[in-house]
């Protein structure tokens, strides 16, 4: 527009010079010219100033606001820093970690022993006790002798390793699936129904599938045989004793979680499915150091296997488990392993925990009654 008015100024100024003397017209371009220029130039300037201004304020707002953040973000820190502290002081002055896992109600030892002495132990009755049913050795006499033991018991862990009959050959999963065995069957079924109302009996079928063993490695032969015949069993057991029968997938270990079958994590290539609703996992400490290295790498197993089931609606137990006397009364492995369950495994979801040997002569596991500082921490993780 400003151009505009200067040609037309000119337009009308050569006009004016035909009919006038006047300066020459190169002259008065220049002085529109300069005269636009120092217009303009101000103009300009003052776009400068402004935007300046502007930014100058928008930087001190950005310094004030990162200022605030990261006030806001060192109170944070600061605030997190002393829950740590405080914990860890608590810790400290307790001795062991919040409890989360009643551990009172979810101890036990196997049954073939006396319940009172464990109770002296560690001050609080078994919760746990645990048996075998096999078929063709006791059977069902066996498992009536066992699950009327102790009443004190509310959870009975019961093995049900189902040979083929007076022998310990692996089962013949045709004839279980055609129903060859539905008679023995039956009456396990009726004798865990008959326990008293608000017990269970946590059934492990055919325990410890995952082992490399010819009379314990229930599942490589033929993982998908194994898997109907587990079901099946388990339904016909599941129909007759209810609620009083919680059906278990039990492993031998954390240690050997990392084993494969046909190019899988056996826990993947054996696992029955919806029928499950317990997994019980051996916790031994087998490993050939006793540091907290070697613990972890236990822990590592559990953590493997736990997060496998977690959203199954399957909870987890260890129903055998011992200090081993290689390494003598050292309390760090049952603290190590209390505090992972209680820092992973919420307390509705824990199944029991078994102590495999608290009175006798087991050649490897060492006997609670000959450890009492891994007794006390027992009694720490429940008083």
């Amino acid at each position: 527009m400003r151009f505009l008015a200067i040609l037309a100024a000119l337009l009308a100024f050569g006009v004016n010079a035909q009919a006038q003397d006047r300066p020459d017209p190169i002259e008065a371009l220049r002085d529109a010219i300069e005269q636009f220029c120092e217009a303009d130039t101000g103009f300009l300037e003052a776009q400068i100033e402004a935007l300046e201004s502007s930014n100058a304020f928008l930087q001190g707002e950005a310094a004030r606001l990162r200022d605030e953040r990261n006030s806001e973000a060192q109170k944070v820190l600061e605030a997190l820093t002393d829950l740590e502290a405080t914990r860890e002081a608590l810790a400290r002055c307790e001795g062991i970690p919040e409890v989360g896992i009643d551990w009172s109600q979810n101890f036990g030892i196997w049954s073939n022993q006396s319940t009172e002495p464990f109770e002296s132990m560690v001050g609080f009755p078994a919760q746990y006790c645990h048996h075998h049913i096999s078929y063709g050795q006791g059977g069902i006499s066996q498992a009536r002798k066992h699950l009327d033991f102790d009443p004190g018991c509310r959870h009975t862990m019961a093995i049900w390793d189902f040979y083929e009959p007076n022998s310990s050959t692996l089962p013949d999963f045709d004839k279980v699936l055609a129903g060859a065995y539905d008679a023995h069957l039956t009456e396990v079924g009726q004798a865990i129904a008959a326990i008293p109302d608000g017990n269970t009996v946590d059934l492990r079928i055919w325990h410890e599938y995952d082992l490399r063993s010819s009379t314990k490695g229930f599942c490589r032969p033929d993982p998908k045989k194994f898997i109907a015949a587990f079901r099946y069993v388990a339904k016909h057991l599941k129909a007759i004793a209810g609620d009083k029968l919680r059906v278990v997938a039990s492993l031998d270990g954390p240690a050997k979680n990392g084993a494969e079958l046909n190019g899988r994590w056996i826990m993947e290539e054996c696992w029955p499915g919806d029928v499950v609703e317990l997994v019980h996992v051996g916790g031994y400490h087998r490993n050939a150091s006793s540091s907290q290295a070697a613990i972890d790498s236990v822990l590592s197993g559990f953590e493997r296997i736990w997060n496998f089931v977690r959203d199954k609606n399957v909870n987890i137990g260890v129903p055998e488990m011992a200090a081993t006397r290689q390494f003598g009364d050292d309390p760090n492995y049952i603290r190590s392993l209390l505090e992972w369950f209680n820092a992973n495994v919420p307390a509705d979801r824990m199944a029991g925990m078994v102590w495999y040997e608290y009175q006798g002569s087991d050649p490897k596991a060492l006997p609670l009654d000959q450890a009492p500082k891994t007794q006390q921490v027992i009694r720490q993780f429940t008083e």
